[in-house]
């Protein structure tokens, strides 16, 4: 994706920690991640790219389906998934 033209673009298009519908989520991490949340007929996504400056750069799409436990942790255990692809 970086090599394409519009890469720039598309990755400044998409909210970072604090912004648009990542308000008040991953906040505490300390790498770029740009992201979007969707919402379709009860699943839930997050999907965007970590810039990793040593690494190359992770892209990521979570959906999350059926969802049986509370909207506040299903959106938790997306963060979540997050977080553990900047460590890896």
């Amino acid at each position: 994706m970086r090599k394409k033209p519009w890469s720039e673009t598309l990755i400044g298009s998409l909210p970072t920690p604090g912004e648009g519908t990542l308000a008040y989520r991953l906040r505490d991490v300390d790498v770029p991640v740009h992201a979007k949340t969707g919402t379709v007929r009860g699943t839930r996504a997050l999907s965007g790219v970590i810039e990793r400056p040593s690494d190359p750069d992770v892209l990521f799409s979570i959906l999350v389906s059926n969802v049986t436990v509370g909207l506040n942790d299903a959106r938790d255990y997306r963060d979540d998934l997050v977080r553990v692809l900047i460590d890896s």
